[in-house]
């Protein structure tokens, strides 16, 4: 209840910029979707631009439109207002039996691509989704067993580890919606 009561005391008198320090800290899940629908309704039709210090990425990704990753005090990233958030790629599950024919099939399919593999049945290519139903067509072609395809993006928490370069420790994200 305090952190409701912190929020509307903070919107009383109108402002053009809410900040807000992890204000889903103690709500319950119930709570938690309530103030993200109501951020996003503050933002949406009220015009008003909130700033949100939170270390709960996967909540911030649901709320936010714009954010920024400060790692020491500096600002590492910027991302938001249209353009992507996140790295996507194609995620590809074959027949494990099939692994290796199928990288080979990527590599004729695209020139000059990075496949990574993730497992022994699953690869990913740093390509756009417009270019699934080519990859498909030849996997197909050549009988591989396609068991899964599509976009996969990057959380924004694996982008602040990435940033970042460490596995915990004491950074702060910062998300802004307007």
């Amino acid at each position: 209840m305090k952190q409701r009561l912190g929020i509307a005391r903070a919107l009383l008198h109108n402002p053009k910029v809410l900040i807000l320090d992890e204000p889903t800290n103690g709500l319950d899940p119930a709570g938690i979707a309530d103030l993200r629908n109501y951020l996003r309704h503050l933002a949406d039709h009220r015009g008003i631009a909130i700033l949100i210090s939170s270390h709960l990425l996967s909540e911030m990704e649901l709320i936010t439109d714009r954010f920024a990753i400060i790692d020491q005090g500096q600002i590492k990233s910027i991302q938001g207002d249209g353009e992507a958030k996140t790295e996507s790629v194609i995620l590809c599950k074959v027949d494990r039996k099939q692994m290796n024919e199928a990288l080979d099939v990527v590599a004729l399919a695209f020139d000059d691509v990075k496949i990574i593999q993730q497992s022994a049945e699953t690869f990913i290519v740093p390509r756009p989704e417009t270019d699934i139903p080519h990859l498909l067509k030849h996997l197909v072609g050549r009988d591989i067993a396609v068991y899964q395809i599509g976009m996969k993006h990057e959380t924004l928490e694996e982008q602040f580890l990435k940033v970042t370069k460490k596995e915990g420790g004491t950074n702060n994200a910062f998300i802004t919606s307007q």
